[in-house]
């Protein structure tokens, strides 16, 4: 319980520094000399390095730790330390820096120096870089896979490489739709996958991965159907080595495979670079590619020109028989590289890694679609949306035309709308082009608008000119809302009562009200009526049976005239319309129904009209008898005298 606190504890306040240490700090596989021995306890009990780190901090005196995980001892050396290897250790400074100048900078000139201690001061952080010190790890110190450079393809069979590597181990845990380049790709020791031409028991084509993959070009290895050669992540050239002979390589391949030297340099160069624990590699005219391998030698640290630990030779034959080197060092920087997706075939699409040095030959296996296909995926998207608003604007637009000429119709037609006198501007230019019909020349269009409303209690007389209108008329009138009217007359009917033929020349007459009210002017017209007659004043109520007879016999001579005349109106020969468009049709088409509704209405007035008038010239007879006491005029003409002649 209080290693599991103290673990807790240790990650909460070291987390920033852990993260550090990942990419750098720390040296796996050395450890520090000139332990401290005047400190009590050491070696400590630790259960990481990053405790152990701590532990140092908090120590007067401690410039840097080696931590062993698999006793848990932490050592805490002093002034004066030199790194050295020991297998399973982990050495650290007192604090991480960020970034770290070993994977940063680069040696000065005299790297190597001719002792250990000239060596680390050649370099700026005052340490040489250690093999794969700033490649991500695990918590156990083991490497791990590049997270944001999968792997690239250097070397592939489809390019004349013959892919025939010694060295390699046969892969038989194949998990789903995993193939074999995805498993090497996946495990950053991998150098080398190929598929062998023969199949295994279940008839699947049999899958190598390799760790190197030496002597491909006269190895006895498979001979594969498809093998590559791959680099994971990244990495950076700390020094040449051309001159020098760097002790502890391993001869991979010789002198004459390739038909110069610089094509066999490349390839030399290549397999260091796809060999994570590779951090030197040199091409000899006479021996060929050397290679640094762990598991064949070790090359010295840090590299000296002298002394015991000499590990870099600047003499020899061998120096000058090299003609290219490097000193490499594997770090996961650049770009994400995507991990593919399927097994590679003959239509790879290959790409060069920007910044490093490769020739044509040097391809990757590359996922998703060029740049324009989502330039153009993105403009197709746009324009279509620039559609639908456009489509949605244009509607919205053309449903508000419809509703205002809908309203423009009603409130023109409508009486109940408060037009029934006239149209406002707007719909005066909506209707201006309405087409209204023809009517016979013989039919005569009153007023459309009598009467008007009058105030109620006001008395309705029919007087002439230069007479004052009457007090009152007899029972012979009947109150219709507001307005005296004669009973059985209608506002709709008294236009019809007022037509007269075009034959005729009549005068001017008015319905007057009493207090100056409204005048209802019509088109009554009457040869013998004089304006300003007063009806009551008549003085000959023995001539009112006669002239009524005679007023029957002039409207049945009227009516009869009418009919005759009716009967002879022949429409003329319809004009073949002009080519209209769809707009002028829809208003020649509204303005025909307009007039056909308005043609009906008269021909039903006028036939309600022609019932009525029998019996209105009849009730106007017996009126006059009725009235007693009357003040008529001699020689005034009766009623039937006033409406028709």
């Amino acid at each position: 319980m209080e290693a599991l606190a103290r673990l807790t504890l240790l990650m909460l306040l070291r987390l920033p520094n852990t993260v550090a240490q990942s990419m750098g700090c720390f040296h796996y596989g050395y450890a520090w000399t000139n332990a401290m021995t005047n400190v009590t306890g050491n070696p400590f009990t630790k259960i990481s390095a990053p405790e152990c780190q701590l532990q140092c901090r908090n120590t007067i005196g401690c410039t840097g730790f080696g931590y062993y995980p698999i006793t848990g001892s932490c050592y805490l050396g002093g002034s004066g330390g030199a790194l050295y290897e020991a297998k399973g250790a982990i050495a650290g400074p007192r604090e991480c820096v960020s970034p770290d100048p070993a994977c940063v900078s680069l040696p000065d000139a005299s790297f190597p120096g001719s002792t250990p201690e000239k060596s680390m001061k050649a370099w700026p952080g005052g340490v040489q870089p250690t093999s794969l010190q700033c490649w991500p790890r695990r918590s156990d110190g083991q490497v791990t896979r590049c997270r944001n450079q999968t792997a690239i393809v250097l070397e592939d069979t489809q390019d004349g490489w013959p892919g025939r590597c010694e060295g390699m181990v046969k892969v038989t845990d194949l998990k789903g739709e995993e193939t074999c380049q995805l498993r090497c790709m996946m495990s950053p020791l991998c150098s080398v996958w190929s598929i062998e031409t023969t199949s295994d028991a279940s008839g699947s084509p049999m899958c190598w991965n390799g760790m190197l993959g030496t002597n491909c070009y006269n190895g006895n290895g498979p001979t594969p159907v498809r093998a590559q050669r791959l680099q994971h992540g990244t990495y950076r050239v700390l020094m040449q080595t051309t001159g020098v002979q760097v002790l502890g390589l391993h001869n991979s391949f010789g002198g004459t495979v390739y038909k110069t030297w610089e094509e066999g340099a490349q390839h030399c160069k290549f397999e260091c670079r796809s060999f994570l624990l590779c951090q030197f590699w040199q091409y000899s005219k006479t021996y060929g590619c050397y290679l640094e391998i762990p598991s064949e030698g070790v090359v010295g640290y840090p590299l000296t020109t002298s002394g015991p630990f000499q590990s870099v030779r600047l003499d020899s034959e061998a120096a000058a028989d090299v003609v290219a080197g490097e000193m490499l060092q594997h770090n996961c920087v650049g770009d994400m590289s995507p991990l593919p997706t399927a097994m590679p075939t003959g239509n790879e699409v290959h790409l060069v890694v920007p910044g490093m040095e490769s020739p044509s030959t040097e391809t990757s296996t590359q996922g998703g679609w060029p740049w324009w296909v989502s330039y153009l995926i993105f403009i197709f998207v746009v324009l279509l949306l620039c559609v639908v608003i456009t489509a949605v604007w244009m509607g919205l637009e053309d449903r508000k035309k419809r509703r205002a000429r809908e309203k423009n119709v009603r409130g023109a037609w409508d009486p109940a709308g408060g037009h029934a006198r006239g149209h406002s501007a707007e719909q005066a230019g909506f209707l201006q082009n309405i087409h209204m019909p023809q009517l016979p020349q013989t039919w005569h269009m009153p007023n459309m608008h009598l009467p008007f409303q009058v105030a109620a209690g006001d008395r309705i007389g029919l007087t002439v000119a230069g007479e004052s209108p009457p007090n009152q008329i007899g029972t012979g009138l009947a109150r219709t809302g507001a307005s005296y009217l004669p009973r059985r007359v209608r506002w709709k009917s008294c236009p019809k009562i007022m037509r007269a033929s075009s034959s005729e020349s009549l005068g001017p007459a008015g319905l007057v009200t009493d207090n100056s009210s409204p005048k209802l002017v019509t088109d009554i017209s009457s040869p013998k009526l004089s304006p300003g007659v007063d009806l009551r004043k008549s003085t000959n109520p023995a001539n009112t049976g006669d002239k009524a007879e005679n007023a029957r016999k002039v409207l049945e001579a009227r009516r009869q005239k009418q009919r005759n005349e009716e009967t002879k109106v022949t429409p003329s020969a319809p004009v073949p319309p002009a080519p209209t468009s769809a707009a002028e049709e829809t208003s020649q088409g509204f303005s025909q129904m307009l007039g056909n509704r308005i043609l009906q209405g008269v021909h039903d007035i006028l036939s309600i009209m022609d019932d009525k008038v029998e019996n209105l010239v009849a009730e106007v007879a017996a009126m006059r008898k009725d009235m007693r006491g009357s003040s008529l005029a001699p020689g005034v003409p009766g009623a039937s005298q006033l409406f028709f002649p």
